[in-house]
């Protein structure tokens, strides 16, 4: 065979490569959805509440079969089989069956081989819903989820939320895992990047947590913010599953400790390190404890050891850095919301703002600039489309990265 003919050859293997490679792009491209096709499915609905209705909980773990339980449903790349990540999921119970379906979808996204989720679920839900999700963790996720043996009994503001954290993350560092960061969410979190793109921030930060600064409450106390933010100062009880401000003054804060408060703190992302040191550092434990009667306890915990000059990636070695990260996850409060972009529909929940498909070009602007992880509040009995959309879009997101590590091996 002749020097002309081995050059036939490889030019038409060169061909059928490129010839296959648009082929999939094009595929891709023509299945993702526009923004005006995903608002006119949903235009119907106008953004209302579904009406609650009796529910079969023991069916839900029949559903297993459509969901991940291998590597064929993402592409995982080489580069986040070798970085697993940890993450906290905080389950409130919530009537409808639509939120079940909501918990799982975020599980889904989450999910990978190697990944590892501490799924809590409050124990004040009924016996019946618990029982469910569970059962489906255990069935679909046996490897990749794990429920803390004791979780803790969850009161909105209560720093019942604080101890609900905590338990995950200390049953994460007991667990026989190679996590190296793990990401604290709530259950009503829409995701907004993959998993390579969390991955590949993780890997820049280098250790440093991604923790709000927070507010110092000395700012907060010559501010004009109402007396629920300024929670500090007066001890909380719970009272009928409800908090209850008393008039009883507390003591200064353990170690002469500067507080700082975020409502996004709870939302962040942490070292190993950092988790250990929660554990084990006596500003800390004394920390913890000076909380417990404190409103929104959860609030001030992170954001105030994240401060702390001997805190593992903290936000001394943040500063010396000296570069963007991204955010964990962000809520709009509606006594702060200005943004015309975000929130159009007005629809808010404990003050915050639960996004609709009327907020698609805003969250997907964050999203392709990858500057937020996840964003909250989410809730799918409110609005199902926007979910639809982002997936759709991560999906196609995900595919890219499949064929840009093909390209680049081949090139």
């Amino acid at each position: 065979m002749n020097k002309e003919m081995y050059r036939k050859i490889w030019v038409a293997i060169f061909l059928l490569i490129m010839f296959l490679s648009v082929t999939v792009l094009f595929s891709c491209f023509r299945n993702r959805p526009t923004r005006s096709q995903m608002v006119v499915v949903t235009r119907s609905r106008q953004n209302k509440p579904l009406p609650p209705r009796r529910t079969n909980w023991s069916g839900l773990s029949l559903e297993c079969s459509s969901w991940p339980l291998n590597d064929t449903f993402h592409y995982n790349s080489p580069v986040e089989k070798q970085f697993p990540i940890a993450y906290v999921v905080l389950i409130h119970h919530q009537k409808s069956k639509s939120a079940v379906r909501q918990y799982m979808r975020l599980l889904k996204h989450l999910y990978r081989p190697q990944n590892l989720i501490c799924l809590h679920i409050d124990r004040k839900a009924p016996e019946k819903w618990i029982q469910a999700i569970e059962k489906f963790a255990r069935t679909c996720y046996p490897k990749n989820i794990i429920m803390p043996k004791k979780s803790a009994k969850v009161v909105y503001a209560s720093p019942s939320t604080l101890n609900a954290h905590l338990v995950c993350l200390k049953e994460l560092l007991q667990y026989n895992h190679t996590w190296r960061y793990v990401i604290d969410l709530h259950g009503t979190e829409l995701p907004l990047v993959t998993n390579r793109d969390i991955v590949e921030a993780f890997k820049k930060a280098n250790g440093v947590n991604i923790v709000p600064f927070g507010t110092d409450i000395g700012m907060i106390d010559n501010s004009t913010f109402t007396y629920k933010q300024i929670t500090h100062k007066a001890i909380v009880s719970i009272v009928d599953n409800r908090i209850k401000i008393t008039d009883r003054s507390l003591s200064s804060a353990p170690y002469n400790l500067t507080l700082y408060k975020s409502a996004d703190g709870p939302t962040s992302a942490f070292s190993r390190d950092f988790v250990k040191f929660i554990f084990s550092s006596p500003k800390a434990i004394a920390l913890r404890k000076y909380l417990q009667d404190v409103m929104s306890a959860e609030e001030y915990f992170f954001s105030t050891l994240n401060n702390l000059p001997e805190a593992p990636g903290g936000w001394l070695k943040r500063k010396q850095l000296n570069f963007e990260l991204p955010i964990v996850s962000t809520r709009v409060f509606q006594q702060n919301n200005n943004n015309p972009k975000i929130c159009r529909a007005k629809h808010y929940r404990h003050n915050i703002c639960v996004v609709s498909t009327s907020d698609i070009n805003w969250l997907e602007q964050r999203s392709e600039a990858r500057s937020q992880f996840f964003h909250n509040k989410y809730i799918s009995s409110y609005n199902k489309g926007i979910m639809d959309y982002i997936e759709r879009n991560l999906v196609f997101r995900n595919e890219n990265e499949e064929i840009n590590d093909y390209l680049s091996v081949s090139s």
